[in-house]
């Protein structure tokens, strides 16, 4: 095995182990800013209901599946995992938000409106040319990788309309495996993968539950994405902190030797 490059130098201010071959990565809102793409995403599908549904307005529709989708979506493995494949749950969330404003969509409607929240969601994400750079100039110092909460083939996706989809060895999809983030189980699936120890990556990520929590809870060292201003939830505090993902990916390059190159075969 290469022997394992250095993350830091003794005394490094941004508190990062040594040892470090591996960084693992969330994708949604740390790789990709998603929030903003979801948001427009639904505004854009909710106008066109309002306007063949009388009596609802599409503010009333957008509020009503933001509320459900948290609080199914938070209680996933009671109230969503037992549904089954995520396109049957993602119909069941919009269903229940529109239920909730009086629409009864029938099935071909729901399925549009499905098909179109995810395609517009996806449209609204951008290649992020900056995040690339850094993501090739850290690959020649560790390996690396995603995972996520998703499914394979909206993750995958998202990597692809980013211009992300060629920087990592392994995308764990963690609705496609059986058990969500914090659990260890995705966590550890990437070890696996890429035969690495959890004590050897670090786990990148914007959410402190699912993220620092549960690359901890692994045996990860986790790096929090999260402005200055947020103070850090009563617990453990993750190993490093950073305001946003390309301070914390220069971070990784400056203070990383380069890995050493693969063996060959002679020719």
């Amino acid at each position: 095995m290469n022997p394992a490059p250095a993350v830091g130098t003794p005394g490094s201010p941004y508190g990062l182990p040594t040892g470090i071959t591996t960084v693992l990565f969330d994708l949604d809102d740390t790789l990709v800013p998603y929030l903003p793409c979801w948001t427009t995403a639904l505004d854009t599908v909710t106008q066109p209901l309002a306007h063949t549904h009388s009596g609802v307005s599409g503010p009333a529709i957008a509020a009503a599946y933001t509320r459900v989708s948290d609080t199914l979506w938070r209680d996933y493995e009671q109230a969503l995992a037992h549904l089954g494949p995520t396109p049957v749950i993602r119909a069941h969330v919009w269903r229940t938000a529109l239920h909730e404003c009086g629409i009864q969509p029938d099935e071909r409607e729901l399925g549009a409106l499905v098909a179109d929240f995810a395609r517009q969601q996806l449209l609204a994400i951008t290649p992020d040319r900056q995040t690339a750079a850094l993501l090739e100039r850290l690959a020649l110092r560790y390996r690396l990788g995603v995972v996520t909460n998703g499914d394979r083939s909206t993750q995958h996706a998202k990597l692809g309309h980013a211009g992300l989809d060629g920087a990592f060895e392994t995308v764990v999809c963690a609705l496609d495996t059986g058990a969500r983030k914090p659990d260890p189980a995705p966590f550890l699936h990437a070890c696996s993968d890429l035969s690495v120890a959890p004590e050897q990556c670090l786990y990148v990520g914007d959410s402190w539950a699912n993220d620092v929590v549960g690359a901890h809870g692994a045996g990860m060292h986790p790096v929090w994405i999260c402005p200055d201003t947020v103070p850090a939830p009563p617990g453990r505090p993750p190993a490093a902190r950073f305001p946003d993902l390309p301070s914390c990916l220069n971070a990784l390059a400056a203070h990383a030797v380069r890995r050493p190159a693969r063996e060959t075969e002679p020719t």
